[in-house]
């Protein structure tokens, strides 16, 4: 955990751009909420390779959103479920399950299709929320934390040496 941090606050310092950070973690969100095992999580590590977008942070926002996505499981059932038995939309669903591709997608599972559906809806709030984040950080906060004894020690320490090394 002490490496994550280390490692989070390097990243929040240095000079990536912060829409690369941001959608690192819209990316991270779609992975960590919706069932790893899926093939639209491929097209999103995909995108990930494609794009510049930052590793760390996805991965980061993976962790983070894996962590709650078993907490709103029920409300992704009651979504996936929703869409699933709207009739306007069960033709477009027999077509995708008699697509031997698309059946391997499994949107016919409530879970899959709600989280995914959430995650994609909260895709930019997220990003654009985070963004703002490291902005401000960048702005207000950075320096003023930098000042802190509890950074200095943290600078000064033998202990984030090593992790560091151990980063790279």
């Amino acid at each position: 955990m002490f490496r994550t941090v280390i490692k989070t606050l390097q990243l929040l310092n240095s000079e990536t751009g912060p829409w690369q950070l941001a959608f690192g973690a819209s990316f991270g969100l779609i992975l960590g909420l919706t069932p790893l095992l899926n093939l639209h999580n491929l097209l999103v590590l995909l995108l990930i390779c494609l794009l510049r977008v930052n590793i760390s942070f996805v991965l980061l926002f993976m962790g983070l959103s894996a962590g709650f996505a078993y907490l709103f499981d029920n409300q992704f059932h009651q979504l996936g479920y929703q869409l699933l038995n709207s009739p306007t939309l069960l033709p477009l669903w027999t077509d995708w399950y008699n697509d031997a591709l698309l059946r391997w997608s499994r949107f016919n599972n409530t879970v899959v299709l709600g989280s995914l559906v959430a995650s994609l809806l909260l895709f930019f709030p997220v990003a654009i929320v985070v963004r703002f984040a490291i902005s401000q950080y960048r702005q207000r906060w950075q320096k003023k934390l930098e000042q802190t004894r509890f950074m200095q020690l943290l600078k000064a320490s033998r202990w984030t040496e090593a992790f560091t090394k151990l980063g790279e």
